[in-house]
């Protein structure tokens, strides 16, 4: 699965699964690489990621978390707020998943952007931002409560991820995977106070 959902999060999700299906036994990889399902001999991806996956994977469509340029106030103190896009240009990024451009109503803009980390952990890189190391795009739940860190450029659309369960198409999908599904569907409209797609 991929870290977006947070760690704490995820273990309470996995526990409450495990509370309600206690036979059904659970090897967890934590990874944002591409993870080849069949090759790696697992059931199933809780993916975040606007990219179709292959054809020969069976697609369900979870739900979105948006997402938001942020940094921590001892950051931005030091080294100034950005007031547009092209104020970046003098600032650390920090990147996990990231696009140069920006979308501002229907206008598009480009920014040439400087990456002082790359990261495959959404728990990282935010690690990183409330040690004051940079700016970086997160999911609004991993810093909703954290009143060290700032939202930047509002106006800017940055959207949001898609979470989605992706799993090998097969004649007879196993029933543990169909109750994962279900149960997974309902724990994050409740976790994220959406309506599940």
């Amino acid at each position: 699965m991929s870290s977006v959902l947070g760690e704490l999060a995820t273990a309470d999700m996995l526990a409450r699964f495990r509370s309600l299906y206690p036979n059904i036994d659970l090897d967890i990889l934590v990874d944002d690489r591409f993870v080849d399902l069949v090759e790696e001999g697992f059931d199933l991806r809780i993916r975040a990621s606007s990219a179709m996956p292959d054809s020969s994977m069976t697609y369900r469509n979870i739900g979105n978390i948006p997402v938001s340029l942020v940094a921590s106030t001892t950051y931005l103190n030091r080294n100034g707020r950005p007031e547009s896009v092209e104020g970046l240009e003098k600032h650390q990024m920090i990147a996990h998943r990231y696009s140069t451009n920006f979308t501002k109503g229907q206008q598009i803009e480009r920014v040439t952007i400087h990456c002082c980390a790359r990261a495959n952990s959404t728990q990282l890189v935010y690690g990183l931002v409330v040690r004051h190391q940079g700016i970086a795009f997160l999911p609004h739940h991993i810093f909703a409560d954290d009143p060290t860190i700032e939202r930047l450029l509002p106006e800017y659309d940055r959207g949001s991820l898609t979470l989605s369960i992706v799993y090998p198409a097969r004649d007879h999908t196993p029933l543990k995977v169909h109750n994962f599904i279900n149960f997974f569907k309902e724990w994050f409209g409740e976790a994220f106070g959406v309506k599940p797609q």
